[in-house]
């Protein structure tokens, strides 16, 4: 992911002609401000001083020890803030997040599925729907939490349904109450 986002950064920054160090993947400006791409793979890599912005990408499939333990604790010097962006990934520490933004008014939170976005084709998305398992469609496409546990056994009441049975059991209970 973190080569994902400095390939993009580096584009979109052509026209500002900064320095660029493609080792540390970090760009400096001539003001003395920086930017680094950082991979939270290993959280203790994060570590370091103070930040005045963090940027969580795709936040859902990275660790909350590197929110906890790292970048937190880093953001206290400056008293800076954080972004976290990401496609839900069950009920995790980014759907815990999303909760406090409901409640705590000093954070925010918004939410963009993807059918709503004007640069993609909506049959692209109508294909994909019926090609994907709901449960995938839900998540990836709509930006839904959706419960990764217990997840195996979906649709069981449908499974179960017949008509049959349900006659059945409408005729026995018209005749318990005659």
């Amino acid at each position: 992911m973190a080569a994902i986002g400095w390939r993009l950064l580096k584009k979109l920054t052509i026209p500002l002609n900064l320095n660029k160090n493609e080792a540390e993947r970090r760009l400096e400006f001539p003001g003395g401000g920086e930017i680094w791409v950082k991979s939270a793979d290993n959280p203790d890599s994060l570590r370091g001083e103070g930040l005045d912005l963090a940027i969580f990408d795709e936040c859902a499939f990275i660790k909350e020890e590197a929110w906890i333990d790292s970048i937190r604790p880093a953001l206290t010097d400056t008293q800076g803030n954080a972004v976290f962006i990401s496609t839900p990934a069950g009920k995790n520490w980014f759907w815990k997040l999303w909760l406090r933004a409901q409640v705590d008014e000093d954070w925010q939170a918004w939410h963009y599925p993807s059918v709503s976005n004007p640069f993609l084709d909506p049959e692209e998305i109508n294909q994909a729907k019926t090609e994907l398992p709901d449960r995938t469609f839900r998540q990836e496409y709509l930006a839904e939490f959706i419960e990764h546990e217990g997840a195996v056994f979906r649709k069981i009441g449908q499974a179960l349904y017949s008509p049959a049975v349900d006659e059945l059991n409408r005729h026995k209970h018209h005749n318990t109450y005659q």
